[in-house]
């Protein structure tokens, strides 16, 4: 059985000499997925496994990424089913992307203690809440405020810790585009 995956890298940056797109699906590859592709520049891959187990396939790229790259990124994976299902909940409504109202998803592998209800206003972050499943949280903000996307990305942090990743709304679509 052959299960379409997707693979979200955290923490990764294009300029540096072993994290381009190239060097990470050869890595992929080495760890015998197929059909791998790339999307953006950013630590989005598209891949197939022989596995339908999502914490087999991230462990077997952490592994990967440490072992052949020399760097370590914790990886998370949903399926494209998964990912569209995401994008059909309409979390923003009609509301459109861009600086006055960032789109992010932030993804966990477990369920992230909320100490609020949504949706909840962040202060001073111009940052709010809007919807959360049991493993991604939907947030919308105001990059003009305060200092944009690097605060709201501190409060993530402060909040649920480093076990977790965040693509812009858009992203997803790129992404599936590509599946």
């Amino acid at each position: 059985m052959t299960t379409r995956w997707v693979a979200l890298l955290r923490g990764i940056a294009p300029m540096h000499p072993n994290q381009k797109s190239a060097d990470l699906r050869g890595a992929c590859e080495a760890a015998g997925f197929t059909r791998v592709a790339s999307i953006q520049s950013s630590g989005n891959l598209v891949f197939d496994a022989d596995t339908d187990e999502p914490h087999e396939v991230s462990r077997r790229l952490e592994r990967t990424w440490t072992g052949r790259l020399g760097f370590t990124s914790r990886t998370f994976v949903r399926t494209p089913d998964e990912l569209q299902s995401l994008v059909d909940l309409r979390p923003y409504g009609d509301q459109e992307h861009g600086p006055a109202a960032y789109q992010l998803v932030t993804f966990f592998d477990v369920p992230p203690r909320l100490d609020f209800t949504i949706p909840h206003e962040v202060e001073p972050h111009g940052l709010r809440v809007v919807h959360a499943t049991p493993t991604e949280l939907f947030t919308v903000n105001d990059t003009s405020i305060g200092k944009g996307t690097p605060s709201v990305m501190a409060w993530l942090q402060k909040t649920f810790g480093k076990e977790l990743t965040s693509r812009t709304f858009p992203t997803l679509s790129r992404i599936l585009k590509k599946c």
